[in-house]
């Protein structure tokens, strides 16, 4: 059966940019496309607005080169599957964050027992992992056979994750079954990158950080603002 594709509005905030960003040439699959939806709040050049372009900055400047305003630059039809992968507290919270960017994906959730999972998260499609994830052999190995089985099961086009150590397990899985892995590491780190970054600093296609002193460190990563 299709995947149901639906269009939503975006904007040029940084969380979009930042995903968008992350498809490069090289990736197998390209989720994020845009298409004209109305001339008049998508004022998009005719040469510019074919669908299954990819949406970058060049797309966003283009936009507002023609006169659109920021609030109504762009109509994305997104389509695939997305795992977003998160740890509970502020890394869901910054998850959440990005919603613009994966909103019109399919979308499945990997996280740990929580009272704010059970709250935010009400209603969405849930695997959940076994925590505390620090210093604990066992749980790791748990958490391997819960990416191992999700990912194969469940085949996203892309994993994003937001932190903290669950990430881990899943991008080790992604890379060995094919799928496309970006990371944006936590907001709260200013100045060096979190044990959890550090690991998946090499497995990942994509690596955002929010804050510019860490793109000067690290020359993987990517700066282009940040999700709070």
């Amino acid at each position: 059966m299709a995947r149901a594709t639906r269009k939503i509005a975006v904007d040029s905030d940084a969380a979009l940019d930042a995903i968008a960003r992350s498809q490069d040439a090289a990736a197998p699959a390209k989720i994020f496309s845009y298409r004209e939806r109305d001339a008049t709040t998508f004022p998009l050049p005719a040469d510019a607005a074919d669908e299954g372009v990819d949406v970058d900055r060049e797309a966003f400047e283009l936009a507002q080169q023609a006169g659109a305003p920021a609030e109504d630059v762009g109509a994305a039809a997104l389509s695939g599957r997305i795992l977003l992968v998160c740890s509970p507290g502020g890394h869901l919270v910054q998850m959440l964050s990005l919603e613009p960017a994966w909103e019109g994906l399919e979308a499945k959730w990997a996280t740990l027992p929580s009272s704010d999972v059970d709250y935010l998260l009400d209603g969405q499609d849930v695997v959940l992992g076994r925590g505390p994830t620090n210093r604990s052999l066992k749980n790791l190995v748990h958490n391997f056979r819960i990416a191992w089985r999700t990912v194969r099961d469940y085949k996203p086009d892309v994993i994003l994750s937001t932190g903290a150590a669950l990430a881990v397990p899943f991008f080790i899985v992604g890379r060995l079954q094919g799928q496309r892995c970006v990371y944006v590491e936590s907001f709260t780190r200013v100045n060096n990158l979190s044990v959890s970054g550090r690991l998946v600093y090499p497995l990942a296609h994509a690596f955002f950080v929010q804050w510019p002193g860490l793109r000067k460190r690290f020359r993987k990563a990517t700066h282009v603002g940040s999700v709070v």
